[in-house]
């Protein structure tokens, strides 16, 4: 039985041109993962697809919050504990990414804080009231889909780690059964296939619904 095709290691020289690229286009990163990877590649010229880009740099962000929140350094990203530029390149995407998040928390004004501010005011806020019912957001349908393209990623390296695993056994075993790999890909590749036409259906919809809220909002 030939052995799986081992996925090539990243190189420090690749990660530190990724991480300079987003750290420096950093909007482009918050408006879509994927397409900020895809650009990056483009311009720093790697051979890499943006599926493993994507997935390099998003574990690498979850690695730095790990270490933030539990001091723990998981080893499979000695890559970043043991080389400077890539840690503060990391670190600098992990900030930048908390700060967005709490500064966007701090804009939400929710239905309960104006009925609360209401009643201890003593007094109705129309205009307030109206500022909590905002348009559906693409932003928060891209950083759902991108967790799920995420999600689909890491249960497919555990699947096809445990079948590699089983098929060894068998094989050791003399045992003629074995599980595909390619299999479980192809079950991953249609669930991305999925999140990908949902991704579109709901951006056409949110597009559609916003135009619509506009045109209400606007209306004499």
């Amino acid at each position: 039985m030939s052995k799986p095709v081992q996925p090539i290691r990243w190189k420090p020289l690749e990660l530190i041109g990724i991480l300079t690229y987003l750290n420096d286009n950093f909007e482009l990163w918050c408006a879509n993962h994927r397409n900020a990877c895809n650009m990056a590649i483009r311009e720093t010229n790697i051979n890499r697809d943006e599926k493993a880009t994507y997935a390099k740099i998003y574990n690498l962000i979850r690695a730095m919050e790990e270490f933030h929140q539990s001091g723990r350094k998981p080893s499979s990203y000695n890559v970043m504990w043991d080389d400077k530029n890539i840690y503060d390149l990391v670190e600098k995407m992990y900030n930048k990414s908390k700060m967005k998040q709490e500064s966007e928390k701090g804009k939400v004004i929710t239905v309960d804080d104006d009925i609360e501010m209401s009643i201890s005011d003593d007094q109705t806020n129309i205009e307030i009231m109206s500022q909590s019912i905002a348009p559906l957001s693409i932003e928060a349908v891209n950083k759902l889909c991108d967790e799920k393209i995420n999600q689909v990623y890491e249960n497919q390296a555990l699947v096809i780690k445990k079948i590699e695993e089983a098929n060894d056994t068998f094989e050791k075993s003399n045992v003629k059964i074995y599980y595909s790999a390619e299999r479980a890909k192809s079950i991953c590749d249609e669930k991305l296939s999925k999140i990908v036409q949902l991704r579109s259906e709901l951006t056409e919809m949110i597009n559609s619904a916003n135009v619509k809220y506009e045109e209400l909002k606007n209306f004499q």
